[in-house]
């Protein structure tokens, strides 16, 4: 690499993190309907066109915004689950308690993550593609270990089931390439069906605490979230 094509490669780097940084910091101050190009460029200090060779528009910023903002969530949270030991319980413990502590810290951020935008394109922005997995990763280590209690298969109604073969089958490859044991055969449609249910209460539970409609009825969610957690893991970590 040449000094000038290293020299160019360091400045595109440090306009990528200012814009970020200014792009996250309206997000933050105003909501995301405050981003704009012509906002973005005027604090940053260049034309508006210049920021084109960055970004494809509003949505690009905002997109740049929630892949660093992925980056950030997926090491908190990978961090939480490293501290929490080595059994698979505790980590997704630890991984669901953390995501909620974040997500009350940063809640303009949580809602640009996960409530208003459509996903983001993988090949583009691969940090927002781990977050996606950390959870998952997390669940289905559990499983390998310590399955947990599912009903059969022909209990599910049948086009929830045909709906989640091609699901499963992700779910598997995902956790062969994080080098977790398990296969098609060990993961029944059932268990992937309570995955993907015990996903969306957490979320549902995070979201709706992070947008005050807990407030009515209670003021602090992590019992409800230990509680969930609980039929999840078992009360001994939960409780915790």
């Amino acid at each position: 690499m040449s000094e000038v094509t290293g020299r160019r490669q360091q400045h595109r780097q440090e306009m990528l993190a200012d814009i970020v940084t200014t792009t996250r910091a309206l997000v933050v101050a105003d909501g995301p309907g405050a981003v704009t190009i012509a906002a973005v460029a005027s604090q940053i200090g260049v034309t508006p066109p210049a920021l084109y060779r960055y970004a494809d528009g509003r949505d690009g910023l905002l997109g740049l915004v929630r892949e660093a903002v992925a980056a950030e969530l997926t090491a908190e949270l990978l961090k939480a689950q490293s501290a929490s030991g080595a059994q698979p319980a505790a980590q997704v413990v630890a991984v669901c308690r953390q995501l909620r502590t974040w997500a009350l810290r940063h809640r303009p951020e949580f809602a640009l993550m996960f409530a208003s935008m459509s996903p983001l394109p993988t090949d583009q922005y691969p940090a927002a593609t781990r977050l996606a997995r950390v959870f998952e990763e997390a669940v289905m280590r559990l499983w390998a270990t310590q399955p947990f209690p599912v009903p059969a298969d022909d209990t599910l109604p049948p086009q929830l089931r045909t709906g989640l073969v091609g699901y499963r089958e992700r779910l598997v490859t995902r956790a062969v390439e994080a080098g977790i044991p398990i296969s098609v055969a060990d993961l029944s449609v059932a268990a992937t069906a309570a995955l993907l249910d015990y996903w969306m209460r957490v979320y549902g539970l995070i979201m709706m605490e992070v947008n005050g409609h807990l407030q009515h009825a209670i003021d602090d969610g992590q019992p409800l979230l230990d509680a969930l957690l609980s039929q999840l893991v078992g009360t001994s970590y939960a409780s915790q």
